[in-house]
């Protein structure tokens, strides 16, 4: 995990099940806020979690289970993209691009053949900021 990687920014989780999406949020948090990892986890069933950092807040969906841009609307996207300071981590995000903000951290994991227990993980900034 980057350094740089802070809240107010907007995560990409894409991969198979299993590839470690939840677990890269829980380190994430980890790091800006240990007492709170242990809160984190799959939201594959409630679909959305919120966890109150120092730093702000940060929002973790899981679009795996949603079959429309109208279930994704119904759990608040607009709010949550519009919360100051918000860091938000969307797995399976790739199901409905439309969605997705303009400029974003698209982070793909995926199994590494050599090892059951190593993921291979690439980061890709989409997007840049003005000014």
């Amino acid at each position: 995990m980057k350094k740089t990687e802070k809240a107010g920014q907007f995560f990409s989780l894409l991969g198979p099940l299993g590839a470690g999406k939840t677990t890269y949020v829980r380190e994430w948090v980890r790091k800006h806020s240990p007492k709170l990892a242990r809160q984190v986890v799959s939201p594959s069933f409630i679909l959305h979690a919120r966890y109150n950092l120092p730093a702000g807040p940060v929002h973790h969906l899981d679009w795996y289970r949603l079959n429309s841009e109208s279930e994704i609307l119904s759990l608040g996207w607009e709010e949550i993209l519009s919360e100051p300071f918000a860091a938000i981590f969307v797995e399976w995000a790739d199901k409905f691009p439309s969605l997705l903000p303009r400029i974003r951290t698209e982070i793909s994991f995926k199994h590494d053949p050599r090892s059951d227990d190593r993921r291979i993980i690439k980061i890709r900034r989409i997007g840049r900021r003005r000014g």
